[in-house]
């Protein structure tokens, strides 16, 4: 990390460099002018290109926007928008593609509270909502089972949606053990392929299959119809994959004639 020094009309005070792109950085930063030095997130754009790429999507930015949202100024042809800075553990650590020593319950918690603040920010472009929704961006809070979003927006186009994105992190974060319902698979196949048609619907989808969740969790005893319910989802995915390779086979035949 590169330390720097005082800039922004002298009101914030540079700490690390976070990250650096073409015409881009971040950095965290303490407001030195709030006696309570809140830590802030600096994404500063720079070079021409990168500036008006990103004011209009900062236009009418506001808290019922993004609740993190502090102010835009420019500077010397640089192009500042400032926003809260949250701390914590990073999200790949704690969400690893296998294991994990989280607990069914905690990671619930985790994914209620992330599609909760993607609620909070669901009004923001979408350029910037794909972006933000990123896994380097999301921070955690293991003692309080909740996850964070800070808001790094390297000048980027969308090249997914943001409820895809979204899908893919709960993926990370509900995994897919053997014992899960049906519900719970369909509900992530669905989240990451984009299949909702705004953050709201995907929230109000989890909500549904929430208590499904919990009440199969709860009950006792049933190890054969999950081992069952298991093989029959393996069984059809089987099915599925070997469908899908006929049909591929079949079209670079007739592509072939």
């Amino acid at each position: 990390m590169t330390r720097v020094n005082m800039a922004g009309f002298g009101r914030y005070k540079r700490i690390r460099r976070l990250q650096e792109a073409e015409g881009y950085e971040a950095f965290s930063a303490l407001d030195i002018e709030v006696s309570t030095r809140p830590l802030l997130l600096l994404n500063v754009y720079a070079g021409g290109a990168a500036p008006r790429r990103m004011v209009p999507l900062f236009y009418g930015m506001d808290k019922a926007v993004c609740p993190d949202y502090v102010r835009s100024f420019t500077e010397d042809g640089r192009f500042t928008a400032v926003f809260v800075l949250h701390e914590g553990e990073e999200f790949d650590a704690c969400f690893p593609l296998r294991g994990g020593d989280m607990e069914a319950e905690e990671r619930e918690d985790c994914a209620e509270s992330l599609l909760h603040a993607a609620l909070e920010c669901a009004a923001m472009p979408k350029d910037l909502l794909c972006e933000l929704f990123a896994s380097q961006n999301l921070v955690v809070d293991r003692k309080a089972r909740s996850v964070f979003v800070n808001c790094l927006l390297p000048p980027a186009d969308a090249s997914q949606s943001a409820t895809c994105a979204l899908g893919q992190r709960l993926s990370r974060i509900l995994r897919r053990p053997w014992s899960a319902t049906d519900a719970q698979i369909d509900f992530l196949d669905a989240a990451e392929a984009g299949a909702y048609a705004s953050i709201a619907a995907l929230y109000s989808a989890w909500r549904e299959l929430l208590p499904v969740m919990r009440e199969d969790r709860r009950g006792k005893g049933r190890l054969l119809e999950k081992a069952f319910r298991f093989l029959k989802r393996s069984w059809k995915r089987w099915r599925k994959r070997r469908k899908d390779a006929r049909e591929r086979r079949r079209r670079l035949r007739d592509e072939a004639i």
